[in-house]
C-alpha cells in the first residue's frame, strides 16, 4: 500500500458542513449474529498472543468511541461538500463476513472510487497503525477496489493542537488478497474452535 496524495482539511469548513447538514440517522444497528471484519481482525491478534476467542465488544461505548463516531458525521458532511459523488455508510458482505463501511467517494473532477474509512487519532504522529492497513485493505478487497481514502483527524492536548487531511492509497492486488486470506484463515480456525459470534460470541 502507498500513500499517493493527502491534502489538508479545513476544519472550519469541516464544521461549517456539519452544521449546514445536520446529524445524520444512525446506520442499521450492527448484526451481533455475524461475522465482522473489525472482530476478526480483532480476534486474530488475540489468537497470536495466545488468547483463543472471537473478539466481542462488551459493555457500555467508551467516550473515546463516541468521539470517534462525532468526527465520523463531521467527515462525512465535509466530504459530501468535497467529492465529485460520495455515499456514506454502506454495508457489504463477503464469503460470510460483513463490513460497515464509513463510505465510498470518486474524487473532484472524476476518477477510481475509494473505499472511506475516518480516523480519530490523539497523536500527530503520520504514521498508520497496522491494523488500519488491515482494515481498509479488507475493506477494498470486499469492494472491489484499489483504492483508499482515509480522512484522518489528529488531536493533541499539550499544547492544543487539531489537524486533519485526507490520505489517499493505492493497494496491490495481492495485498488485499493476502489480507482477505488471513482474515478468512482466522474465521475457518475460530469456527473449528466452536467460536464466533454464533456461538454465544457477539
Amino acid at each position: 500500500m502507498k500513500l499517493v496524495h493527502e491534502e489538508p482539511i479545513d476544519l472550519e469548513a469541516a464544521a461549517d458542513a456539519f452544521e449546514r447538514r445536520g446529524p445524520q440517522p444512525d446506520p442499521a444497528p450492527r448484526d451481533r449474529s455475524t461475522w465482522h471484519v473489525t472482530n476478526l481482525l480483532e480476534s486474530a491478534n488475540l489468537i497470536a498472543r495466545g488468547d483463543v476467542r472471537y473478539h466481542t465488544y462488551e459493555g457500555a461505548p467508551k467516550g473515546i468511541m463516541s468521539l470517534g463516531r462525532i468526527w465520523e458525521q463531521v467527515a462525512d458532511a465535509y466530504l459530501t461538500d468535497w467529492a465529485a459523488t460520495y455515499a456514506p455508510d454502506i454495508h457489504v458482505e463477503r464469503d460470510g463476513i460483513v463490513a460497515s463501511l464509513d463510505g465510498a467517494l470518486i474524487p473532484p473532477g472524476g476518477g477510481r472510487i475509494h473505499v472511506v474509512e475516518s480516523k480519530l487519532r490523539f497523536t500527530l504522529k503520520e504514521d498508520v497503525p497496522d491494523r488500519h492497513w488491515q482494515q481498509v485493505s479488507a475493506y477494498c478487497y470486499m469492494y472491489g477496489t484499489l483504492y483508499a481514502c482515509m480522512p484522518v483527524c489528529r488531536i493533541q492536548t499539550r499544547p492544543p493542537v487539531a489537524v486533519a487531511r485526507l490520505h489517499f492509497f493505492e493497494l496491490t492486488e495481492q495485498e488485499t488478497a493476502e489480507t482477505w486470506a488471513q482474515l478468512t484463515a482466522t474465521k475457518r480456525y475460530l469456527e473449528q474452535q466452536g467460536l464466533g459470534p454464533r456461538a454465544g460470541g457477539e
